[in-house]
C-alpha cells in the first residue's frame, strides 16, 4: 500500500527543492512559491488523510474519492493535489450546475468528503456527505497517524462530460492516461519556463490537461477567478503569459472587445482553442490579432480522439487538423469496416489517454477494434466526420443530432453555417423534429432582431425546400460555462415568438 501517489508529489518536491523561490500558483489574491506550494499540499494532505478515514469509520485500505467544488484559484490547485498525495481519486464537480443536479451528481459518485468554499452550501447532500473547507484542512490538528489508502491506478481522477446530449457522464480516467497528458504538454513547451494562463473552469477537462500538466512539468499557473477580455489581457501583459487555452466562445469575446490593442502580448508562444467549433474566418482573425504560434485541439473527454490543427500556417482551416503524435484515429461505417478517404463515418481512435470506464455502469461505451488487433480498443465517441486525402479531419455532427431525409444524411451544423451566411442574426441552432413528428420537421431557434427573421425564412426556402420549418425567437440559447450549446434543452430556451 501506499499513501502518496509517487510521480505527483515526487515532483511537487523536485521542483520546491530547485526553484524554491519561483511561483508555481498566482491567482487574484495570493502568490504561490513553490517552496510554500509543496509544503501546504503536504500539510493539507496529512489533514485531509484524517477527514478522510474518519468519514469511512476508521478508515479503509482501498483508494477512496473525494470531491472538489470549489472556484478557480490556487486553492483549487492545492486541493487537487492533496486528494492525490494521500492516494485518493478526486472528482471535480461542475460549478455552473443548479443545485439539485450538484446533488445528484454527488449521491451518485459515492463520495463522503467534499472540498468545497461553502461546506454548509445547498450544493452538499444533507446526509452521507462532509463538506470542509481548505481552510479548515489547513488549520486542522493533525494528532496521530491516519490509514494510508491504496492508490487505484485505474482511478487518478474523475471530472464530467459537458452534458450537451443528456446528464454529464462521470469519466474516470488512470494514472497512466494523465501521465500521457503530462508529457504531451511539455512536447508544446508547458515546462519548466512556461507560465500557463488558466481562464477555463478548473474542473473542465480542458482546464485540467493544461495546468495540472503545468505544475507537473515545472510551469507557473495563473489563475483568473473568471474570464473577461480586460482579465485576460491584464493577465497576459502582466505575467508574461507564454501559454494558454480558451473556448471558441472566449476567443469571440476577446475578438470583439478593445482589449487586444491595448495590452502588450508579445510574451505568447503557443495558445490553443478547444471545446467546439471555430469557423475558418474566425481561426484566421484570431491568427491575426493574437501574436504567438495558434493551434486547435479537437477531442472528447474520455480521450482516445485527438486532432491538432497548426492554424498559425494557415492551411485547411476548415478542418481541425491530423491525429496528434501517439493518436491512431480512423473512420468506420455502420457496419463497423474502416471507411476511405472522403466518406463520412464514425470518428473512433486509441490513445495513451484514455478513460478506465465511466463511473456509472448504467453508461456503456462503444468501442471498435481490427480483427486483426481485438485488443487493441477505439473508443467511439458518436461524433461523424471524413478525414481527407492528406489526413486532415473534418468533424460534423454527433450521430444522434442528425436525421435521414430523402435518401441522404442530414447535418445540424452544415445548415446552421449556411443560415448564419445568409442572414445577420446573432447565432442559430438547429434541430430535427423528434421520432413521430412529420418527416421533414426542421425547427431553428435564433437570436437577433426583427428584420433578420425574413433573410432566415427566404434561405430555408431556396436550399432546403424538402424540410417543414418552424422559427422560433429566442433570447439566448442554452450554453454550458465551455459556451457549448446544450442540445437537450433547446426545448426549454425562452422564447420571444414562434412562427410557423
Amino acid at each position: 500500500m501506499t499513501s502518496v501517489t509517487p510521480r505527483l508529489m515526487a515532483a511537487l518536491a523536485h521542483w520546491a527543492q530547485t526553484k524554491p523561490a519561483a511561483f508555481a500558483c498566482i491567482d487574484d489574491h495570493s502568490r504561490w512559491q513553490w517552496d510554500a506550494f509543496h509544503a501546504c499540499v503536504r500539510d493539507t494532505a496529512a489533514a485531509l488523510r484524517q477527514v478522510v478515514a474518519d468519514s469511512a469509520d476508521g478508515g479503509a485500505d482501498t483508494s477512496p474519492v473525494v470531491g472538489i467544488l470549489m472556484d478557480n484559484g490556487a486553492d483549487f490547485a492545492i486541493a487537487a493535489c492533496s486528494v492525490a498525495a494521500i492516494g485518493a481519486t478526486f472528482t471535480l464537480f461542475p460549478a455552473d450546475m443548479a443545485a439539485e443536479a450538484t446533488r445528484r451528481l454527488m449521491r451518485q459518485s459515492g463520495v463522503r468528503v467534499v472540498i468545497t468554499d461553502e461546506p454548509n452550501s445547498a450544493n452538499l447532500p444533507k446526509h452521507g456527505v462532509v463538506g470542509v473547507t481548505l481552510q479548515q484542512l489547513k488549520g486542522r490538528d493533525r494528532t496521530g497517524e491516519a490509514p494510508s489508502f491504496e492508490a487505484d491506478p485505474l482511478a487518478f481522477s474523475i471530472v464530467y462530460s459537458s452534458g450537451t446530449t443528456g446528464n454529464p457522464k462521470a469519466i474516470v480516467h488512470p494514472r497512466s492516461a494523465r501521465a500521457a497528458i503530462d508529457e504531451a504538454a511539455r512536447r508544446l513547451g508547458v515546462d519548466a519556463g512556461a507560465v500557463n494562463l488558466v481562464a477555463l473552469p478548473m474542473f473542465n477537462n480542458l482546464a485540467l490537461v493544461t495546468w495540472l500538466p503545468a505544475l507537473v512539468n515545472g510551469g507557473c499557473n495563473v489563475i483568473l477567478k473568471s474570464f473577461s477580455p480586460r482579465a485576460f489581457a491584464e493577465a497576459v501583459e502582466a505575467h508574461a503569459v507564454t501559454h494558454f487555452v480558451l473556448s471558441p466562445r472566449q476567443y469571440r469575446e476577446l475578438l470583439a472587445s478593445n482589449e487586444l490593442g491595448g495590452h502588450r502580448l508579445d510574451s505568447l508562444k503557443l495558445h490553443i482553442s478547444s471545446s467546439s467549433r471555430l469557423g475558418a474566418a474566425e481561426k484566421a482573425a484570431i491568427t491575426s490579432r493574437l501574436p504567438g504560434r495558434f493551434c486547435e485541439i479537437y477531442g472528447v473527454t474520455e480521450g482516445g480522439v485527438g486532432t491538432l490543427l497548426q492554424v498559425s500556417e494557415g492551411a485547411k482551416l476548415n478542418t481541425v487538423g491530423k491525429p496528434m503524435p501517439s493518436y491512431e484515429m480512423t473512420i468506420i461505417d455502420e457496419q463497423g469496416r474502416e471507411a476511405p478517404a472522403g466518406q463520412i463515418g464514425y470518428i473512433a481512435g486509441h490513445s495513451a489517454f484514455m478513460m478506465s470506464r465511466y463511473q456509472d455502469p448504467g453508461h456503456v461505451a462503444r468501442y471498435w477494434a481490427r480483427a486483426a488487433a481485438p485488443e487493441r480498443r477505439f473508443f467511439v465517441p458518436g461524433d461523424l466526420g471524413f478525414f481527407d486525402e492528406d489526413g486532415y479531419l473534418t468533424v460534423l455532427d454527433r450521430a444522434v443530432d442528425t436525421v435521414q431525409l430523402g435518401g441522404q444524411r442530414w447535418f445540424p451544423s452544415v445548415i446552421e453555417d449556411d443560415l448564419l451566411a445568409s442572414g445577420g442574426c446573432a447565432e442559430l441552432a438547429v434541430s430535427f423534429g423528434p421520432a413521430g413528428q412529420a418527416p421533414g420537421s426542421l425547427t431553428v431557434r435564433w437570436v437577433g432582431n426583427d428584420d433578420d427573421e425574413q433573410p432566415l425564412r427566404q434561405a430555408l426556402a431556396s436550399k432546403y425546400p424538402n424540410f417543414v420549418p418552424v422559427l422560433v425567437r429566442c433570447r439566448n440559447l442554452p450554453r454550458n460555462a465551455m459556451g457549448k450549446l446544450l442540445r437537450t434543452e433547446l426545448g426549454a430556451t425562452p422564447a420571444k415568438a414562434t412562427h410557423d
